[in-house]
């Protein structure tokens, strides 16, 4: 039986805060933005599909990545990428 566990990334930056979608944001949004790119590209995709099956998870199943932001006294960001197995 295959196990799952589930990764939280997190950062903690003073007045980081946004509006909207984490990628309209600072050096952190920008670096999200640029993960979810990478991810896109073929040789992400690759590396993704291979981490599934190393957790061995079915061509009909997916995964999702979260990003978030936590500060104390503000709102928590939360930007995410699903990933699906069957994708090519």
């Amino acid at each position: 039986m295959p196990l799952y566990s589930t990764c939280v990334f997190s950062t903690k930056k003073p007045n980081h805060k946004v509006d909207e979608k984490i990628s309209k944001s600072d050096e952190i949004g920008d670096f999200v933005k640029e993960c979810k790119e990478a991810y896109d590209s073929e040789a992400g995709r690759e590396i993704l599909q291979n981490a599934g099956k190393r957790a061995q998870l079915a061509e009909t199943d997916s995964f999702t990545i979260v990003w978030r932001h936590t500060d104390l006294g503000a709102n928590s960001d939360r930007e995410t990428y699903t990933f699906h197995m069957s994708s090519k």
